[in-house]
């Protein structure tokens, strides 16, 4: 009987950890946003932006936007969740590392993607919650003024170049 127990113990270990590496999301990134890593977020990101939730569901969801640092965003902005509807029956499920976004909540959001109908946002860059971006946010401020016009890729290059040459020396 103690062996049997023994099993179940190992079991269970061996399921527990083996879990978390196939369920739990894993991300290499900078726990503290350095002003490199910000800077390289928001050149990869197709837009970056802070905003209110005003709906979501398993496919899409809704933003009211309050300021913008890339992209060209109306006052108001659709993005995907990672979850499809492939038919009444079937869903493709969002990946572990997909943002879960809360209605009435405000984040700052930096979306990724092919196209702006098919960008989103994971855990595995700097979105979150506004109260807990303060540092992301003055980053993005002092680096990037909000943006009303649409962007030149060349001018995104020297910035980048620019702010990371700074950081470099500074740092």
């Amino acid at each position: 009987m103690r062996r049997f127990f023994y099993f179940l113990a190992a079991f269970g270990i061996i399921f527990f950890i083996s879990g978390q590496n196939v369920l739990g999301c894993r991300c290499a990134y900078v726990q503290k946003p350095a002003p490199e890593f910000v800077a390289e977020q928001r050149s990869k990101a197709l837009a970056v932006f802070s905003g209110e939730v005003l709906a979501t569901d398993f496919e899409k969801v809704r933003f009211k936007i309050q300021k913008i640092w890339k992209g060209e965003i109306k006052d108001e902005l659709q993005m995907s969740t990672g979850g499809k509807k492939i038919n009444d029956e079937l869903f493709e499920l969002p990946s572990s590392c997909n943002y879960n976004f809360q209605k009435g909540e405000k984040y700052l959001v930096f979306a990724f993607g092919d196209s702006f109908d098919e960008m989103k946002a994971t855990k595995c860059n700097l979105t979150n919650k506004l109260d807990k971006a303060k540092e992301t946010e003055k980053i993005l401020d002092s680096f990037f003024p909000e943006e009303k016009a649409t962007e030149n890729p060349l001018l995104i290059f020297f910035e980048y170049s620019y702010h990371k040459l700074l950081a470099d020396n500074l740092g």
